[in-house]
């Protein structure tokens, strides 16, 4: 993940957080998530 910059590190806190772009990813992931049940249920 944070290879792909979806979360980044501080070293400070050392603690992780997710990134714009990471935030973006979990959107489409659920989006795709709700798409794949909807169709399941019309099945």
């Amino acid at each position: 993940m944070k290879e792909n910059n979806l979360i980044e590190y501080n070293e400070g806190t050392q603690t992780y957080k997710t990134t714009e772009k990471g935030l973006n990813y979990l959107k489409m992931m659920n989006k795709i998530g709700e798409l794949l049940h909807i169709t399941a249920k019309n099945d």
